[in-house]
């Protein structure tokens, strides 16, 4: 039986891509920026939806972002209870409240405009890896 050849590869280049990548101003600055302003736009949503009695569910809301060097989500978090209940998931869900899916609705409202800071993110990782030498 024939032996299979074997095959070398060499990429030139490969170590500078990755340590480009591994850059904070590539990759994770943009990201960042681009989830705090689309969680900022996504808590301002929906503490403009959230139903106003006692002002305790406007001023529980906030955002939580994911702790990766390079974010992978942001997320609208409501903390208000009532009576040891989450409140939030009580009328968002309860037809009896009257405010069904009042954060789905605020969330949902800023989807079309995520796109924009995903761009601008983008532009800002192509002008940096621009900046951290030539062309691969």
């Amino acid at each position: 039986m024939a032996a299979k050849p074997a095959y070398t590869l060499k990429v030139d280049g490969v170590e500078g891509l990755m340590a480009k990548l591994q850059s904070d101003a590539i990759l994770a600055k943009p990201m960042r920026r681009a989830f705090s302003r689309i969680g900022i736009q996504g808590k301002t949503a929906a503490k403009l939806s959230a139903p106003y009695a006692t002002g305790a569910l406007r001023s529980s809301i906030s955002t939580r972002m994911s702790s990766a060097k390079v974010p992978t989500f942001v997320a609208v978090v409501v903390k208000a209870t009532r009576n040891g209940f989450s409140y939030p998931r009580l009328i968002e869900f309860s037809p009896k409240h009257h405010h069904v899916a009042w954060l789905e609705t605020a969330v949902t409202g800023i989807m079309s405009g995520i796109s924009t800071f995903l761009d601008d993110a983008a532009r800002e990782m192509e002008r940096e890896f621009a900046k951290k030498g030539p062309s691969l």
